[in-house]
């Protein structure tokens, strides 16, 4: 079982309103609950990107995300708050 689920995720950025630059490609992913998880790669790749959509301050993606089982699409901006506070931490 995980606690949270990437499912095809992908993310584009708009450059100019006619080019886009791609940030993810079709992400999956699951993490364990209890298990400490890594997000490494060069500079560029991503990584910010990922940890934007994980932690629900990004909403603009492709896929999906779950949490507990529970899509994280259907959460209210207070859901979000929550799950932020109680579960997301981040070692820069």
């Amino acid at each position: 079982m995980s606690i949270l689920t990437i499912d095809h995720i992908s993310k584009y950025y708009n450059l100019d309103g006619t080019n886009q630059e791609r940030a993810l490609n079709d992400v999956t992913l699951e993490i364990a609950p209890a298990k400490i998880t890594a997000i490494y790669g060069p500079s560029g790749c991503g990584k910010t990107s990922l940890l934007s959509i994980i932690s629900g301050l990004d909403s603009q993606y492709q896929g999906n995300l779950y949490f507990k089982n529970q899509n994280m699409r259907d959460f209210s901006e207070r859901d979000l708050t929550y799950f932020r506070k109680a579960h997301i931490g981040f070692v820069f």
